[in-house]
């Protein structure tokens, strides 16, 4: 019998030393679906914890359809954490660009 691979949940988070400086890091909603399952914060930190990327703790998961389990939080990432994220079954990245008022108020 062959030796099981170690999941990505499994792996160790990175340190802090191995995250990306701050500001290549951009904002973006994160969709993760786990079909059956409700996820919490921690679930989803679980989940992308060997990536490097960062999830927004005060906000999510949404769960925004629980017939296919897809659950949505705000995070950070530079291009390399979001590229091993998306390499994880059921995990993908949407912008998430700030949005202001425009012009001044009462205009």
């Amino acid at each position: 019998m062959k030796p099981r691979k170690k999941s990505a949940q499994a792996q160790e988070p990175l340190s802090d030393q191995q995250k990306p400086p701050e500001q290549a890091r951009r904002h973006y909603l994160i969709q993760v679906e786990r079909p059956g399952e409700k996820l919490s914060i921690r679930d989803v930190q679980k989940i992308l914890a060997t990536t490097g990327v960062e999830v927004d703790d005060q906000y999510g998961p949404i769960l925004v359809n629980p017939d296919l389990g897809r659950h949505a939080v705000r995070g950070w990432a530079d291009d390399e954490s979001r590229q091993r994220a998306e390499r994880i079954h059921g995990v993908r990245f949407f912008a998430d660009p700030r949005i202001a008022p425009l012009g001044a108020p009462g205009a």
